[in-house]
């Protein structure tokens, strides 16, 4: 993939009968774009919406999927993607395995895996999720010690994961990211978030603060600004918390 390459994908179970829904979405997700096996909870009904947006070291996937179990496994391990891969659970829980450790993620934390591990995600009841996939080789100088945070739970107040999920969210919302003047430079503010997130080095986090973080605030100060314009009393001092 070239830097002016960009792939957006939608998948919907809606489009397809009960009984073939799992079936579908591991040919057409599973063994494609998340390169793990999938499987329903037995006698629960299956649901499934993903929209993938894949650009040049970058990868953004959100959706809703019901109890289901996403492993992928020592057979798929071997194909040599290094991929780190940020989740978050926007609802519902996720129970998290990999690298002998077990962690709960609740609505709003999240936690790093990477691809090289035997990773299992499971869904106890249908909820909605969002990750950030990047590979390896691009995150490793940016951070402090990328195998220390991996399987460590990023908790719902912080800040740079907020500033992540909200740029994240609204570029895939506005199509942003199909403009390709735009499309390396949100790559590049995606990535300074990240780091902040995982425990960017010095040099990173200096010029994330000028650069990621500051098009994230910009955007959600519009954000803020635009559904709250009937309000007579909005202010910079009653919106404080969006410029901190």
């Amino acid at each position: 993939m070239t830097e002016h390459d960009f792939a957006a994908l939608n998948f919907s179970t809606e489009d397809f009968p009960e009984s073939e829904r799992v079936a579908m979405l591991r040919e057409h997700y599973g063994r494609t774009v998340l390169k793990a096996e999938i499987e329903g909870a037995e006698g629960m009904p299956f649901e499934a919406r993903i929209e993938s947006h894949i650009l040049p070291d970058l990868h953004l996937l959100a959706g809703t999927l019901s109890a289901a179990r996403i492993t992928r496994t020592r057979e798929q391990v071997a194909d040599g993607n290094d991929d780190l891969a940020l989740v978050v659970s926007r609802s519902g829980t996720i129970a998290v395995t990999s690298r002998g450790r077990e962690t709960l993620l609740r609505p709003g934390e999240a936690v790093l895996t990477s691809s090289e591990d035997v990773t299992t995600f499971e869904r106890f009841s249908t909820g909605d999720s969002f990750s950030v996939r990047i590979p390896r080789a691009v995150v490793l100088p940016l951070v402090i010690d990328v195998d220390d945070a991996i399987v460590r739970t990023i908790p719902q107040d912080s800040g740079a994961l907020r500033l992540l999920t909200g740029y994240a969210g609204a570029l895939m919302s506005e199509s942003s990211l199909a403009t390709s003047p735009l499309r390396q430079l949100a790559v590049s503010h995606l990535h300074d978030l990240l780091a902040l997130a995982l425990g960017a080095t010095r040099d990173t986090a200096e010029l994330a603060k000028g650069r990621g973080v500051k098009a994230a605030r910009l955007r959600e100060a519009k954000a803020y600004i635009a559904s709250n314009s009937y309000r007579q009393d909005i202010s910079v001092a009653a919106s404080r918390r969006i410029w901190g």
